[in-house]
Order: structure tokens, then C-alpha cells, then sequence
């Protein structure tokens, strides 16, 4: 029975990094084909303009996932219960245990998700094709980069670009697991953090819904 168990993990594992490297090919091959016959410029704009905005969306996504889960729910809820909520509430206990987790059981989860949502964008043409799978691959990518925020020994690259703030550090991180963990939930690269939490976003999300639904986030 371990055998069995052991044999579709690794059958999932294997599949699911298939299926990312798939999603990237076909939107490469969609962007050469779209590339041809148009100004060399234009598509380095345009797919710079595509990784940005899907950058942008990424981190938006992990933001709302984070509060959802942060601030709604029960541990004991089905499927999301166990899977979700409890990884992110453990994490505020125990913030280096992220740490402890190698390359699959960081990412394989998150990339698996966003790599089967990706499917419904598979027919999309050119710089759409690659706004979708650069979005499935930050997304997919999103743990890996909270755990380099609380790792001492990152890779040099993005070491170079969280001591510039290009990308989520430890310092812009450490805001979120201060007090009572309402702020700055954007994980993937930070960078919207700063202004949600200006404009007090999901403060107002909160009392929106407790308005509409009389339902009180965890942290009143």
C-alpha cells in the first residue's frame, strides 16, 4: 500500500511539472509564431508588458488567497480546511517551518492548481498565451518565493533583487507576521503590498462583507 501511495505521489509530481513545462513551451512557440512579421521592438515591449501584468496579477492573487485564508474559515473545513487554511495560520505559529520543506512539497501544490487552471487559457493566441502561462508560473512559483523571504541562503539572483526590493525580502515580509498579521498578505513579489495597505483594501473588503453578510473576519 506505501508503494502504491508512494508511486502516485511521484506520478503527480512528475505530471504536474510535465504540465508546466508544457503550458511554457505552447505559449513560446504561440509568442514566436506571433512575433513573425512584426517589429522586433513592438514584441519585446509587448512581452515585457505581458510578464509585468502577470507579475502584477500573480501577486494580487497570492494576496487574496492569504487573507481569504487568513482571515476566514476553519481549519476543519473540507479540502481547503486541512490543505489551505491550516498552512497558512501554522505559519504565523511557526514562520521558519516553511524552511523545513523541499522543492516539491513548497511548490507542488500551488503549481499543480494553477497549472490545470491554466488549461482553460490553452487555446489563447500569442502575448495572451504568454500573460496566462507567465501567470500560472509566478503563481505556481508563489511558495518558493516566500520561503526565500524568510531564507538566510537564497540564490544569488534573487538575493541581488530582494536587496534592491524588486522582488518579496524578509524585511517587507516580516510586516505581515507583526502583530496580528492583517497586512501586507502578497506573497508571490510584494509589490502591491505597500499599496493595498495604504488604501487599506482588505480592511474595507472586511467591512464590506460583514455589512452584506454580518460575517466578522477571525481578527475582530
Amino acid at each position: 500500500m506505501s508503494f502504491l501511495i508512494l508511486f502516485r505521489i511521484k506520478t503527480l509530481k512528475v505530471m504536474s511539472y510535465l504540465l508546466a513545462l508544457f503550458l511554457f513551451l505552447n505559449a513560446t512557440n504561440k509568442l514566436y509564431t506571433n512575433m513573425q512579421g512584426v517589429a522586433w521592438l513592438n514584441s519585446i515591449l509587448l512581452t515585457f508588458l505581458c510578464l509585468l501584468l502577470s507579475a502584477l496579477a500573480a501577486d494580487f492573487v497570492s494576496g487574496l488567497v492569504h487573507w481569504l485564508a487568513d482571515t476566514y474559515g476553519e481549519t476543519n473545513w473540507p479540502l481547503i480546511g486541512p490543505t489551505l487554511i491550516f498552512h497558512f495560520r501554522n505559519h504565523h505559529t511557526d514562520p521558519n517551518s516553511i524552511l523545513t520543506h523541499n522543492f516539491s512539497e513548497t511548490n507542488l501544490s500551488a503549481l499543480t492548481f494553477s497549472s490545470v487552471i491554466s488549461l482553460c487559457f490553452l487555446n489563447f493566441n500569442g502575448y495572451y498565451a504568454v500573460f496566462a502561462t507567465w501567470l500560472c508560473l509566478f503563481t505556481g512559483f508563489t511558495n518558493q518565493f516566500h520561503k526565500w523571504a524568510h531564507s538566510n541562503s537564497t540564490p544569488i539572483l534573487y538575493f541581488f533583487l530582494a536587496s534592491k526590493g524588486l522582488v518579496l525580502n524578509r524585511t517587507r515580509h516580516m510586516i505581515h507576521h507583526c502583530d496580528d498579521h492583517d497586512k501586507s498578505y502578497c506573497i508571490t513579489l510584494g509589490w502591491l503590498n505597500r499599496w493595498l495597505d495604504t488604501i487599506f483594501f482588505f480592511k474595507k473588503i472586511e467591512k464590506l462583507i460583514f455589512f452584506l453578510f454580518q460575517t466578522k473576519p477571525r481578527n475582530y
